[in-house]
């Protein structure tokens, strides 16, 4: 078995790696990945100040909270 090792994921990479998770999120929740409202400034700089990189399921788990926040905010109370 050949391992091939990759270098971990940085700050650098929280933009496109965020779109991508927020896309695939809205799929496995039964929408079309079009209707993912893009992430806006002030969200991307929250995750930044929670993940500086490395686990990738670490980030996943950021997306996912603040994809559960924004549908508790647009949902009426």
């Amino acid at each position: 078995c050949r391992v091939i090792r990759f270098p971990e994921p940085g700050p650098e990479h929280l933009p496109m790696l965020a779109a991508r998770m927020l896309e695939h999120l809205y799929v496995e929740l039964g929408h079309d990945h079009r209707w993912a409202t893009p992430l806006e400034g002030f969200e991307l700089d929250a995750i930044a100040t929670a993940w500086n990189g490395g686990s990738i399921r670490r980030l996943e788990r950021i997306v996912e909270q603040l994809v559960e926040v924004r549908e508790q905010e647009r949902s009426p109370q």
